[in-house]
């Protein structure tokens, strides 16, 4: 849900150091698809990103399925094993008052 934490988690290669970028791409992961950069700059020792559900360098993606995580670092990049769906906050309605 949009707002929400989850990390993004990566295992680094023995032969990657310094920075990983982690883009957000949704509908493949052609360079059309891609919607921002979601954080750059991560060490790629840390092997994870505590990702708020939605948000990127640009402001907040919108709801909606097919999305992708791509992490690049050292000329290599990797894709997120499947697409995943990003959900929107639900709003509460009215409180419902009990008569006695």
């Amino acid at each position: 849900m949009i707002g929400t934490q989850h990390d993004i988690t990566w295992t680094r290669s023995n032969d990657i150091t310094g920075y990983v970028t982690i883009d957000l791409y949704q509908g493949g992961t052609s360079p059309q698809n891609k919607i921002a950069t979601i954080a750059s700059g991560i060490s790629v020792a840390s092997g994870r990103y505590a990702w708020t559900v939605g948000s990127h360098q640009g402001g907040t993606a919108p709801a909606g399925n097919n999305y992708r995580v791509v992490i690049s670092a050292g000329g290599k990049t990797d894709a997120s094993n499947g697409p995943f769906n990003i959900v929107g906050k639900t709003q509460a309605g009215p409180p419902v008052s009990q008569s006695s």
